[in-house]
Order: structure tokens, then sequence, then C-alpha cells
């Protein structure tokens, strides 16, 4: 009639839990921290994109009518006839190519106008800005790089407190129905009334014996 021995372990399902609940904590902290970060640089570069091209847009103003200016209206006007004979090609337009012709002689006249004049510091800073690719500095590429390493780590490490978490519970939940089969079973709970009595009624009866 002994009590079915208990050998799951809830300390150790707990500690699962609890070491399941610490990994998570530290990947939301550590994915919270990366893009935090990461949407702070991309709003720096936005800005600094923005500055840009606005500074772009008041050197161009300034330079209205300049050769640089007409070089680059030239160049433009070039690239669109290009396309709209590229986009006609079974029907083609000898005024569009005539027109190409006639603005590329302009480029060669601009650009040896241009070759024989010094450039303004605004035509330099222009040429500069229009070569400017944006995108993140090095120390935010740096720093992005660790936070998305530090955010990795912890996410493999929150899939294994996972896999240890579900292992043990599954384990735990096995015991655990083993146990209450165990007590299910035990004659002293669904005898246990039965045998009191018994006892009672036998005392009961020596009693009133002569």
């Amino acid at each position: 009639m002994m009590k079915p021995e208990t050998k799951f372990d809830l300390a150790k399902i707990q500690a699962a839990i609890l070491g399941y609940e610490a990994a998570y904590d530290a990947f939301d902290t550590a994915y919270t921290e990366l893009k935090e970060y990461t949407e702070g640089a991309k709003e720096r570069l936005r800005e600094r994109r923005e500055r840009g091209h606005a500074r772009v847009h008041e050197l161009e103003l300034l330079l209205v009518g300049s050769p640089s200016q007409q070089l680059r209206d030239v160049e433009a006007k070039i690239k669109l006839n290009r396309e709209k004979l590229n986009a006609n090609w079974v029907h083609y337009n000898p005024m569009i190519q005539r027109s190409i012709d006639d603005f590329e002689a302009e480029r060669e006249r601009l650009l040896a106008e241009i070759s024989r004049t010094p450039s303004t510091p605004e035509e330099i800073e222009l040429k500069e800005l229009k070569a400017v690719k944006y995108c993140f500095t090095s120390d935010e590429k740096a720093e992005i790089k660790r936070l998305y390493d530090a955010a990795m780590h912890k996410y493999n490490e929150l899939c294994l407190a996972k896999e240890h978490l579900l292992s043990n519970q599954k384990e735990t939940v096995k015991e655990l129905e083993q146990y209450r089969f165990e007590i299910l079973r035990m004659p002293l709970l669904s005898m246990g009334s039965t045998y009191v009595n018994n006892i009672k009624k036998e005392a009961d009866t020596l009693c009133e014996e002569v």
C-alpha cells in the first residue's frame, strides 16, 4: 500500500521555463536594439540625402546659363531622344536621329568651352554632390553588424532554450501521467474507506463479545 514514487522533478521543469523566459527577454532586447539603431541610421541617411539633393537644386539654380548647366541640359535631351528612338525602333524616325546628332555636336562644343574655362567652386561642389553615393557610414555599418550578430546569437540561444523546455515538458508530462496511473490503481485510495470500516466493525464486534 505504499504511495507511488515521485519520479518527476518539478524544479527541473521550472528551471527550463525560467531559462526559456530569460532567453526570450534577451532576444527581445537584442532585436529591439538592432531595430531602433537601424531605424535611426536610416533616418540620418534620409536627412543627409535630402540635404544633398536640396543643395544640388540650389547650385543648379545658381548655375543656370553656365556652360556646365547647358551641357547637363544637352545630355538630358540626348538621353531622352535616344530613348524615344529605341522605343520606336520598328518605325525609324530620321528626325529624332538628326536631333541627336545636333545635340551631340552641341555637347562637343560645350565640352571644348568648359575645358578652356576653370571650374567655379559652385561647379566643383555640384559635381562632387552628384557623385555622392548615399549609404550608411562605416561606423553605422559596423554597429549594425555588431547588433545583428548579437541578435542572432540571442535568437539561437532562444531556440535552444525552447527545445530544452519542450523536451523537459514532454518528459514531465509522461512522468506525471505515469504518476496519475499509479495513483488511480492504488488500493489504499479505492478501498481505503472499506479498510477503515472493516477495522471499526471488527473492533465493535470484539467489544460486543462476552
